[in-house]
């Protein structure tokens, strides 16, 4: 089932490798699509009829997709970080679904964070904590 995925194709990465490691450490290249942001359409006013509007978010035009109730798509759990020195991945418009696209590449273990921007930030009733890194 699509969003079960985290990944696709990653790749051993050469130049970042420590003199002992081994060869099953891997790396998502810059560029991947990693994963999609999909879930129940809505319209700006059917939208904010929603209970728990977290998870929304503005595809195109008044086309919002709100992935909230689907638990098993893994794009609803990237955070921003609000540190864009640790950003690593973007929101890609596609039809009907945003792809999450790697901007460097993402070493193993290393969380995926993505800019949720500031029309997001000013919409929430509360402000965001500040990541170091």
């Amino acid at each position: 089932k699509e969003g079960d995925t985290l990944m696709q194709q990653p790749q051993r990465s050469d130049h970042n490798m420590l003199p002992h490691d081994n060869d099953d450490v891997v790396c998502i290249p810059k560029g991947t699509i990693v994963c999609y942001y999909y879930g129940h359409f809505h319209t700006i006013p059917s939208a904010r009829r929603l209970k728990d509007q977290c998870y929304v978010m503005m595809a195109a035009g008044n086309l919002l997709i709100d992935p909230g109730p689907l638990k098993f798509v893994k794009a609803r759990y990237i955070n921003d970080p609000l540190n864009d020195k640790l950003v690593n991945c973007k929101y890609v418009l596609e039809e009907f679904r945003i792809a999450v696209v790697t901007t460097r590449e993402i070493q193993p273990g290393e969380e995926l964070f993505a800019s949720y921007g500031d029309t997001y930030w000013k919409a929430q009733p509360i402000q965001g904590k500040y990541f170091l890194g």
